[in-house]
């Protein structure tokens, strides 16, 4: 990547980064897809992904209260839903580390 190249490491895209928005266009995938095609010259906002470790206790018969697509790409599940649940109650308790829509799974317990 010849952007990678010519700029500091701090300021790489790298293997997790995501677009936010491209010349102002955010929300809407395909609108972002289509502003990188028709301009030549683009400013992109990328998020950073920020692991996040939390602890909840798993009762079997009851949901973990979050939501994941039945077929599942890559190496990581996404969360669609979050609902009643242990899930729920940690964010609750840590409103400064809520699990939200969007975020990925990436391990449990250590795996």
């Amino acid at each position: 990547m010849a952007y990678n190249s010519a700029v500091e490491l701090e300021q790489q895209i790298l293997p997790g980064h995501f677009v936010v928005s491209v010349n102002g266009v955010e929300g809407d995938a395909t609108a972002m897809q289509r502003e990188m095609q028709r301009k030549s010259r683009l400013e992109v906002v990328l998020g950073r992904p920020e692991d996040v470790r939390i602890a909840i206790n798993v009762d079997s018969r009851r949901s973990l209260g979050i939501g994941i697509p039945r077929r599942q790409t890559g190496s990581s599940l996404a969360i669609t839903q979050v609902r009643k649940g242990p899930v729920e109650d940690w964010n609750a308790e840590n409103p400064w580390q809520k699990v939200q829509v969007g975020d990925r799974i990436v391990a449990v317990n250590g795996q």
